[in-house]
């Protein structure tokens, strides 16, 4: 992907002007809410610490429709920000609803930090192979 900097003279400016997008803005989220939530299978709804949910999300969160995460600490790139945070939410959730039957303890994935460079990328690299290869789907 290029850049979405140039840099001018002693500093760095957008490629573009965002403020000019913002009349957009409305149309690209606009009915996401709703066709999350008519997806009927079991879901999970991973959000920055800052984000907050509209009213339908709300809603839907209390009686229980979908599984809820909050991670602190990230941005928009939740699963590069904190990737082991991400890993573990995902693992969990596949684990609670008996999706899949681990073929391993991502624990003993987790303990071998020595071997793993850079450990949480390396989690997350396991936890998104192919899911033949780390689940057995529970049939």
């Amino acid at each position: 992907m290029p850049s979405q900097l140039r840099r001018d003279n002693d500093h760095y400016t957008w490629r573009i002007d965002l403020t000019k997008t913002e009349p957009y803005w409305i149309d690209w989220f606009k009915g996401c809410s709703q066709q999350f939530l008519r997806c009927h299978a079991q879901k999970v709804l991973i959000l920055a610490g800052a984000d907050r949910l509209d009213k339908d999300l709300m809603v839907a969160q209390m009686q229980g429709k979908f599984q809820y995460t909050i991670l602190p600490k990230v941005g928009h790139v939740i699963q590069e920000d904190s990737p082991a945070s991400m890993a573990e939410t995902l693992a969990r959730f596949v684990e609670r609803f008996k999706l899949t039957r681990m073929l391993f303890s991502f624990r003993d994935v987790w303990f071998r930090k020595a071997i793993c460079h850079d450990f949480e990328k390396s989690l997350l690299q396991v936890l998104f192979r192919p899911f033949t290869s780390v689940f057995r789907f529970v049939q």
